[in-house]
């Protein structure tokens, strides 16, 4: 009879071990991410959002566009997918069960071309396309995807740009457009002209060594005569600093 006893204590400790390890390891969540073709989607964010929580997990799709998330506690859910250049997908209303692993794949859709509005061209908003001279725009994105602090490094990559510098940072520096003098580019802040007004050509090019890529929206590149709109100095071309909104 005792060894009944031991035999039942036993089973039920043992069986209860089994629980308690079932509800710590939780639920599974996985999925492949694809592209409108169906093809798999690498280096895709995946995030997962408990309804009525602020609780989040984040993962990464593989390279073959699968992802998988751990320890997931059952409920209801919402599962987003993200990646540069296409538009975020989402599946909501996802029940987790206790110990169940769980499939949701995720298809994400091209985004949308974005138009970028300059002024610099005519003084007035148009977008890239319309303008007939040569634009550049550098948005806050990519200047902080570079690491960039200072407007000169900031502008170096720019097609018919050239910066030189006499040393290192906050040292004498020049930008020249399209080859032509440094004081043959203007420069403006929000549309307003930018100098030193002791310089001899009352030009900005003592001042761009200070200039700090901080609190701007974005950077427009006008390369090409803006004299008509910009007066003398912008004979090679226009540097209009947009700043952010506030800023």
């Amino acid at each position: 009879m005792r060894t009944i006893q031991i035999f039942r204590f036993l089973t039920f400790t043992f069986l209860a071990g089994l629980a308690v390890a079932s509800a710590q390891k939780g639920a599974a969540l996985s999925g492949t991410v694809t592209d409108p073709q169906g093809r798999p989607v690498a280096g895709a964010a995946v995030t997962l959002f408990a309804s009525g929580a602020d609780a989040k997990s984040r993962t990464t799709s593989d390279a073959a566009g699968a992802y998988r998330l751990e320890h997931v506690a059952p409920g209801r859910y919402l599962i987003e997918g993200s990646a540069p250049g296409f538009s975020a997908g989402r599946v909501e209303n996802i029940h987790v069960e206790q110990g169940a692993d769980t499939h949701v794949d995720l298809a994400l859709e091209l985004a949308a071309i974005a138009q970028q509005v300059v002024v610099t061209a005519s003084g007035t908003p148009q977008t890239v396309d319309q303008v007939s001279k040569a634009v550049t725009v550098v948005d806050n994105r990519t200047i902080d995807m570079r690491d960039e602090y200072s407007l000169s490094e900031a502008l170096r990559p720019t097609p018919g740009l050239r910066v030189e510098q006499s040393g290192g940072p906050g040292s004498f520096t020049a930008i020249r457009l399209r080859g032509l003098r440094n004081q043959d580019t203007s420069v403006l802040i929000d549309g307003m002209r930018f100098r030193d007004a002791s310089a001899p050509q009352s030009d900005a090019s003592g001042l761009l060594q200070d200039l700090m890529v901080t609190s701007i929206d974005r950077v427009e590149i006008l390369r090409g005569s803006g004299s008509s709109l910009y007066g003398t100095n912008a004979i090679g071309g226009v540097i209009n600093v947009i700043t952010a909104q506030g800023g």
